[in-house]
Formats: C-alpha cells, structure tokens, sequence
C-alpha cells in the first residue's frame, strides 16, 4: 500500500475497491494490509461503531488493556503522554519526527476518515500479555474483580494455532480443482503466522502463533507450553533499513532465549 499513500483517504479506498486480483479466493496465500483494512470497514459497517470503540468494548475493558488503542495522544479515553511514547522514525515522507502517531503512511492518511485495521493501535507490554494470555486460555479471563469472563469465542485458540488452509472445512472456500498447494504451506493461522522460525526462533512446536510489527514489534505464543513473549521496540527509529533481517535475528534469539528457559 505505500504507492497509494499519496493519495487522497477516498482515492486509497477506492483503489482497494476496486483492485482485480490475478488469483481466485483460496487459491494462494499473500499476506498484505488491505485484507486488514477492508475487514475493519466491515466490522464498521456492521456494527455501527469504528475500531478503537470496539476494541474498548470487546477487549480493553474487560481485559484491563487501559494503555492500548488508536490515536493515545488525543483520544478521550485514557490519553498517554507523549513523553511516555517512543518516536519511531525521523519520517521522510512527512518531513518530521513521528511519535504517538500512526507509523504506516497509507493508515496514516486513511486516518482521517475513521481507526484503521491494518495499523495504528498503541500498547504496551503488559496489556499485550492480557490479550494473548486470553488467547492462549481459549477465549477465558479473569477480570479485576476475580471473576471469570469470556472475551473471545470457545475455539479460538484452535483458529489461532492451527493452519486455515489444512482446516476440514476449508475446502469450501477453495476454487474448484484446485489443491490450494502454495496456500497451505503457507502456514498461517486466522490472524497469525504459525511456526516461523525467521522471527519465532526453534524452540517453539509446530502451533506457536506469532505476528511482527514494521517498526520493531513481535508476539510468539506456544499453546504448548502456555506462554508467550512480546516485543516492543523502535527498530526503525532514526531511519528505517533497507529489511528486516536484523530484527527478525533479535526477536529468534529472545524466542529461543525465552522458550528454551521454560
């Protein structure tokens, strides 16, 4: 998406639109953020509420995650100072530093019409343990009061942990004929990446669920051994580099570090 950052909000979702895709759905796997924001749209339109009021019904409140959501410095519920965010970049395309602000250009236009979904939601490290610890316990919680709650469906740390193309059911969803081969190794969970030892490291089982963020951020989940690490750093701060490999060479070595420990 960042050839459509120069674009107006408008010309970026109508270019996403209206994209002709060169495969039919199921076909192949390719990971990409207007998946992601073409599903916060609907969830949207759904429900009538846009993101950061759903994820503070859904999540943030019944999990206690009272430091995580979009737009931390201006929102009316619970603001973060600015002097408790990192910057992630000295930002060439918006000729300053950026800090407490969306990193991702074309989220970042988008912005001005509503949340985003591939983009621009702050946290910390113990508001993320809630949620993944929440995954991890198939949906269960407790809140602040000691009592039990579900927050996410039974079965989800199934659909988190297991890869969407092998799933039984999937097969409806396929084109006709096809073996869906390039999908399916693929490997990659409803939301998650699954066993990826470039970021996850080797001392995870085959259904450790994980996902990176561009400037520096990473969570891996073991359902086999109930726990999880996350990271949260400003990789690209000065100036982002050219890839990733240096990061994903930090975040396997706190994998292996943490998992090998437990």
């Amino acid at each position: 998406m960042k050839t459509l950052r120069t674009l107006p909000p408008e010309g970026i979702l109508d270019a996403l639109f209206t994209y002709q895709f060169e495969k039919a759905p199921g076909a192949d796997f390719n990971y990409g953020n207007p998946a992601s924001v073409l599903l916060g749209i609907v969830l949207q339109r759904l429900t009538g509420k846009d993101l950061q009021q759903q994820g503070r019904e859904r999540f943030f409140e019944p999990l206690g995650m009272t430091r995580s959501g979009w737009d931390p410095l201006t929102r009316d519920w619970n603001p973060i100072p600015p002097n408790e965010i990192s910057p992630t970049e000295i930002c060439e395309f918006r000729g300053r530093e950026i800090c407490g602000e969306i990193h991702d250009e074309s989220a970042w236009v988008l912005r001005k019409l509503y949340p985003v979904g591939s983009a621009g939601m702050f946290s910390c490290v113990p508001d993320l343990l809630k949620f993944v610890k929440m995954v991890l316990n198939d949906g269960m919680a407790v809140n602040d009061a000691g009592d039990k709650i579900r927050v996410a469906p039974a079965g989800i740390l199934e659909l988190v942990s297991n890869n969407a193309f092998t799933r039984e059911d999937s097969a409806r969803f396929m084109p006709e004929g096809s073996s869906a081969a390039n999908a399916a190794s693929a490997c990659t969970a409803l939301g998650w990446e699954l066993n990826s030892e470039k970021f996850m490291g080797k001392r995870i089982s085959p259904h450790a669920f994980g996902k990176t963020g561009f400037t520096g951020a990473s969570i891996v989940a073991d359902p086999s051994k109930g726990a999880a690490v996350v990271l949260l750093s400003n990789f690209t701060y000065p100036h982002r580099e050219k890839n990733a490999d240096r990061i994903h060479a930090f975040r396997a070595i706190l994998s292996d570090t943490f998992f090998g420990s437990i």
